[in-house]
């Protein structure tokens, strides 16, 4: 095992509680699909490091699928993310003509 895979896991579990009070709040277009992202990843990361004590065939290809997942999850979020603020800046575009 490498020695830099418990830490990153190590750090991601430190992470968690900052990622969930940031990603509570609801107003953060995509938000859910950003904080399941990040659980997709800390599940890669936990399979990384189990894959060196049992099953290393199946953990691997669990932790490569998770990247994947989160990879997905990270695609839906900025999509969103975009889709809002083109949203908002559209918003603004129309009462800004509505004045003039």
């Amino acid at each position: 095992m490498e020695s830099t895979e418990p830490f990153v896991l190590l750090l991601f579990l430190v992470a968690l509680p900052l990622i969930i009070v940031l990603f509570r709040n609801e107003e953060l277009p995509g938000a859910k699909y950003f904080f399941l992202s990040f659980l997709f990843l800390l599940g890669s990361n936990i399979f990384t490091v189990v894959e060196e004590w049992i099953f290393p065939t199946l953990f691997n290809i669990l932790e490569h699928v998770f990247i994947a997942l989160a990879s997905v999850a990270f695609y839906l979020a900025i999509r969103l993310f975009i889709a809002e603020r083109v949203k908002t800046a559209e918003n603004r575009n129309e009462g800004a003509e509505t004045e003039a």
